[in-house]
């Protein structure tokens, strides 16, 4: 088992920052993303975060951007 960051203690705005880095790493993974951030990839895959309390405010992630 990995040695996982924990970034609990994070302040708003450091947090905030998480949310950009998530979907950087969403973007990463598609076949057919328009940007490639393997560094995102590397550090949402290293540190312990319940990124589960921005996915239940997010709209559905369905390639459709909405501004």
């Amino acid at each position: 088992m990995r040695n996982l960051i924990n970034v609990s203690e994070l302040q708003e705005v450091s947090e905030t920052l998480l949310i950009t880095v998530y979907l950087r790493n969403l973007e990463t993974k598609r076949e057919d993303g328009l940007i490639k951030d393997d560094k995102s990839v590397e550090i949402v895959d290293s540190i312990h975060y319940d990124i589960q309390v921005y996915q239940k405010q997010m709209p559905p992630l369905n390639g459709e951007l909405t501004i």
